[in-house]
């Protein structure tokens, strides 16, 4: 039996990818891709509660199932242990097949064994591939669709071109449509997506108002936040800060994940840091532009969409890093120097030349998108 072959007549498969918004959102090229292989299987993603509302509308899921857990630094390792045991035998009872683990962390690897899956199929790193029937060693330069895809090719699977898409669900487009309804459409309407968790991917607020206040002077474009409770500080410091603040509306307070996407999905263009609303608007083909930290833009820039990446020119590296850089040369695929970029390194008119070019591009019959990297 070839591993394209189903092990019952309707095969049973699990996913596990769950956690942060934008790793989840990258993952629906390998949905795609899954289902081609297997139209008749059953399909289930191991999600996390919030994150996981990105694949709400995936027609390549037969269910998301909402994994719930301590938050890590107030979990024991008994704890985290027994939360892993206890999920492992619900979801032995389904009886699962075929597992396929998009995460890094031998968890993922051993929540399959202990599940009882027979066929189990994720990353040769941090020690999971004990835990695996089959396991894809990570590409340097190469994006994480990519990364997923190498999952499925390596279990001996057909991949297509990996294009990138997404869905706007009606009800989350209706009740967005009601509260944007007074919003003029004759002008761009440009998303921001400011925040991010670490402090090293962050761009000051002022600089974010100083991009409103240039790129409205130019375009008389409508700005749009919408993020978590954690991120309202950060919008109501870009609305003191800009001149234009009645151009700039946060509808974060009443908005769900999928009515960000809805939002999204209506944009023109999206200006933000690396951070999960980024791959959401690149899902959708929105044209980005992404001021990027310490990340490599290799394995994080927006898929399969128009983008700009706007990073440091001379990021910090390591002594190995640097001897690396002097010894050889930089590999054809590499299209951005490693290393540690610091995003204040970007000015505010790097992102609005960057901004008004990707605008202009996009008001044509044809516009260029980003390069895949492999």
């Amino acid at each position: 039996m070839t591993a394209s072959e189903p092990t019952t007549a309707r095969p049973r498969i699990l996913v596990i990818r769950n956690r942060f918004i934008g790793d989840t959102v990258l993952a629906i090229p390998f949905l795609r891709n899954l289902r081609q292989n297997f139209p008749d299987a059953t399909i289930d993603v191991l999600v996390e509660p919030v994150s996981g509302d990105v694949l709400a509308g995936c027609p390549y899921v037969d269910e998301l199932i909402r994994w719930s857990r301590p938050r890590t630094k107030r979990r024991s390792l008994l704890q985290s242990v027994a939360n892993l045991r206890d999920t492992a035998r619900w979801l032995a009872d389904r009886q699962y097949d075929r597992g396929y683990v998009l995460k890094r962390a031998a968890a993922g690897g051993l929540l399959a064994w202990l599940a009882g899956i027979p066929h189990r199929v994720g990353f040769a790193c941090q020690g999971q591939s004990l835990f695996l029937s089959r396991a894809s060693r990570l590409q340097p330069l190469t994006h994480e669709v990519e990364h997923f895809l190498d999952v499925l090719r390596c279990d001996g699977l057909t991949v297509d071109d990996g294009h990138n898409e997404n869905w706007v669900a009606p009800d989350a487009a209706a009740s967005l449509g009601q509260r944007v309804s007074t919003i003029l459409t004759d002008r761009p309407w440009i998303f921001l997506a400011p925040c991010a968790g670490g402090v090293e991917r962050r761009w000051p607020a002022e600089r974010f108002a100083a991009v409103i206040d240039h790129m409205h002077a130019k375009t008389q474009a409508a700005f749009f936040l919408c993020g978590g409770p954690g991120d309202v500080a950060m919008h109501a410091k870009i609305k003191e800060y800009t001149g234009y603040a009645d151009h700039v509306h946060d509808v974060s307070a009443e908005s769900s994940l999928p009515e960000a996407a809805a939002l999204i999905a209506r944009c023109d263009l999206c200006i933000g840091v690396d951070t999960g609303l980024i791959h959401i608007a690149a899902s959708f083909g929105k044209p980005c532009v992404v001021i990027f930290g310490s990340a490599d833009p290799h394995q994080w820039h927006p898929w399969d969409t128009p983008s700009v990446i706007l990073r440091s020119p001379h990021p910090k590296q390591s002594l190995g890093q640097r001897l690396v850089s002097f010894m050889r040369k930089p590999p054809a695929a590499q299209r951005w120097p490693g290393g540690r970029g610091n995003p204040l390194d970007v000015s505010v008119d790097d992102v609005v030349t960057a901004s008004l070019n990707l605008l202009a591009a996009s008001s044509l019959p044809q516009t260029t998108a980003t390069e895949h990297t492999r």
